[in-house]
């Protein structure tokens, strides 16, 4: 009985199971049409609030904030027209027109009724001088509405492009008589006038468009927009600033402002205007790059940096960020980093110039590649400068003096000649002119270039400089030592100065002078580095080894960043045979500045001597002569690298210009014969070798000079 009774309790359970189960089934039937028109209707509703939400934002000129409503309204609803309109006007606020043009297109086509984003399309078709489809556009706003004022005001301005102002007038006038205080008709009224030069007309116009609407902030931008393009600042500058009062929430206003003092050099005035327009509105990107521009001119990579940043991570591929980027490596000294950014921008818009300013990319190429000592290309830059705008002074002296270190001696002075036809009183032109003279023996030229400096500005020390190179190539010493005692009266740290009159004392025999000397100017700058240094050469010269060594570190002590302290340590360590710490100072030299030709020279030449790192030396070898194409010594390590790696042709090609450069150099005989003895040529092994050994007995390969001669002469012998 139990079992059957606990049968009977499981088949009731069942069915109560059953009966639950369909009660279920029954319910979600009758209610699901419930629950989705519920849904639908939260959608619709969250759809439209954030809607009026964005419209609200926008109102305030919260247009970041706006997009970003708009864009939730339409995940929500993809089809809602209004909303990519409205996200497409946030769009131009922002000045992001291609963002803007694809939002308006899909609303048109959503919406073909929507005439107001028509008129928006049509205005960017005319904005990217698209004519044809700005008028098609303007056209079927009229075919909806022919007494649309916005379709009239876009015929005007598309027919105003074409240069036809009778038709622009036309349309202008019929969107005036729709609505006789519309501004945006007066607004354009005034433009038309100003496109056809009739400047009474464009400024009554204008005037009357801010006695209608006062407290119109366009109004007043137009004016001063108009004032600023016919060069009537101070009645711009008013006009702006009513703008600013009228509307002092307004960011175009402000920025408008500090445009206006930029145009006039006032960087600073500019600098804050700007700064008040990014505070009303974080995302003016206009403002941004602006304020960005002229914190760089100010050489404030600080700041710039930061707003960089903010450019880039919401505009990563901005070539105005771009530049902005390639400006701060510069300022920050990164050369390497500024050439390949400002490449970059070069490579998309060769032509490229930011804003209204002048042409400056080649400007800051060409310094780049002269701080990496690519001359050639540095030149090349500014002279692509000059094409833009010849009648830049300072990029024509560079250009000069660059032309001068590369030894274009004819073109350095017709640069400097055409500065001193505009401005003869140029300092830094007739300083180049007297160098470039000097450089071309011509003395008595040279000297009256200097002698004008000093007589244009007494207290330059320049010209006396310039003066006593003169005096000294004339042999002239004791007038030589007389300017270059007065550039040090004018400037105590002027060691290039005291070097030249050490040099004389040196030349004269005696080098006890020329070390009292020193130190005489050294107890006046007792914390220059280079004076330091000065004394450590010196020192050096007289083999007093320790004493170069502790002036040559107290060089280092004062100023780390110089690198020609260690590469007189590495010269001095070179000298008394210890080869690994005079590798290890090139290499400290060549680290602070990778483009010390010398120091690259010398480095270059241990390692071949060596025979090790044969790579390297031959691109520090090619380096240095790409900075010194003439130096002998250089032409000779090469042509020796060339010669170890047993390129043997490669290495004749420049051991003979070594010794035509230089016919009294025993080694570089040596290094040409061993060349040509490698290379099979026997005979001429053996003159070199020969002349070498005549030049000098005790030169330091002399031993191996003899040897390769004998087994010459051994095998002519043998030959006979």
């Amino acid at each position: 009985m139990k079992f059957l009774g606990r049968g009977l309790k499981k088949s009731h359970r069942k069915y109560w199971i059953l009966l639950s189960l369909l009660f279920l089934v029954c319910l979600l039937v009758i209610t699901l049409p419930f629950v989705d028109r519920i849904t639908f209707q939260d959608k619709e509703t969250q759809k439209r609030n954030y809607f009026e939400k964005g419209q609200k934002y926008f109102q305030n000129a919260q247009y970041q904030e706006a997009i970003l409503t708009w864009k939730n309204a339409i995940q929500l609803d993809p089809t809602f027209a209004q909303a990519h309109y409205h996200l497409g006007l946030a769009y131009l606020k922002m000045g992001l027109f291609q963002d803007a043009f694809g939002e308006l297109h899909k609303s048109v086509q959503l919406a073909p009724h929507l005439t107001a984003a028509q008129y928006e399309l049509g205005a960017l078709y005319l904005l990217g001088k698209d004519l044809e489809k700005a008028r098609v556009q303007a056209q079927l706003v009229l075919e909806q509405d022919p007494r649309n004022v916005e379709g009239h005001l876009l015929l005007s301005k598309v027919a105003a492009a074409e240069g036809d102002f009778v038709r622009a007038l036309d349309f202008i006038n019929t969107a005036l008589e729709l609505d006789p205080d519309r501004l945006e008709s007066y607004l354009t009224l005034g433009a038309i006038h100003f496109a056809h030069k009739d400047l009474e007309q464009a400024e009554r116009v204008l005037q009357q468009a801010v006695a209608k609407h006062r407290t119109a902030v366009e109004a007043h931008i137009a004016l001063g927009n108009y004032y600023q393009a016919i060069g009537k600042f101070s009645q711009a500058e008013q006009a702006y600033r009513t703008a600013v009062q009228v509307a002092p929430h307004h960011s175009r206003a402000h920025f408008l402002l500090g445009l206006h003092y930029a145009s006039q050099g006032q960087a600073n005035t500019a600098i804050s205007y700007y700064q008040q327009a990014l505070n009303i509105d974080p995302s003016f990107v206009g403002a941004k790059k602006h304020l960005i521009y002229l914190l760089l001119r100010q050489n404030d990579p600080a700041q710039a940096t930061s707003l960089t940043q903010e450019l880039l991570a919401s505009h990563p591929n901005d070539i105005d960020a771009l530049y902005f980027q390639g400006r701060i490596h510069f300022l920050n000294n990164d050369m390497e980093a500024a050439l390949g950014t400002l490449k970059r921008v070069e490579e998309q818009e060769p032509a490229y110039r930011f804003g209204p300013y002048q042409y400056d990319l080649g400007y800051y190429l060409g310094l780049a590649y002269y701080y990496k000592g690519q001359l050639k290309q540095a030149r090349k830059e500014l002279r692509q400068v000059l094409e833009y705008s010849p009648a830049l002074t300072n990029v024509k002296l560079l250009v000069a003096d660059l032309s001068m270190k590369l030894g274009d001696y004819q073109i350095a002075l017709e640069s400097t000649k055409e500065v001193l036809q505009t401005d003869p009183h140029n300092l830094q032109a007739l300083l180049l002119l007297g160098q470039i003279f000097l450089y071309n023996g011509k003395l008595q030229e040279a000297s009256t270039a200097f002698k004008t400096v000093t007589t244009l500005s007494p207290k330059d020390p320049r010209g006396y400089y310039g003066s006593g190179l003169v005096y000294q190539r004339q042999n002239m010493l004791p007038e030589a030592i007389t300017s270059f005692e007065t550039v040090l009266t004018l400037d105590t740290d002027a060691v290039v100065a005291l070097a030249h009159i050490a040099a004389i004392y040196n030349a004269n025999g005696q080098p006890q002078k020329a070390l009292e000397r020193c130190a005489t100017q050294l107890a006046r700058s007792p914390n220059n580095a280079a004076m330091h240094q000065l004394l450590g050469t010196l020192l050096l010269g007289q083999r007093q080894d320790e004493k170069a060594e502790e002036s040559l570190k107290k060089a280092i002590a004062l100023d780390s960043n110089r690198p020609q302290p260690y590469f007189y340590l590495g010269m001095l360590y070179e000298q008394q045979g210890n080869y690994a710490q005079a590798q290890a100072n090139y290499e400290r030299a060549l680290a602070i500045t990778p483009t010390f030709a010398q120091a690259a020279n010398n480095l270059a030449w241990l390692y071949a001597q060596n025979g090790e790192k044969l790579e390297q030396a031959l691109a520090l070898a090619q380096m240095a002569k790409e900075q010194l194409p003439r130096d002998v010594n250089i032409i000779d390590t090469l042509g020796w690298v060339y010669y170890k790696k047993k390129n043997f042709h490669q290495a004749i090609l420049l051991l003979e210009q070594s010794v035509q450069k230089d016919p009294q150099n025993p080694t570089f005989y040596y290094h040409l014969g061993m060349a040509y003895y490698h290379n099979g040529e026997l005979e001429a092994a053996r003159r070199a070798l020969e002349r070498s050994l005549a030049l000098s007995s005790t030169h330091p390969d002399v031993q191996e000079a003899r040897e390769v001669l004998a087994t010459l002469h051994a095998q002519e012998g043998e030959q006979r």
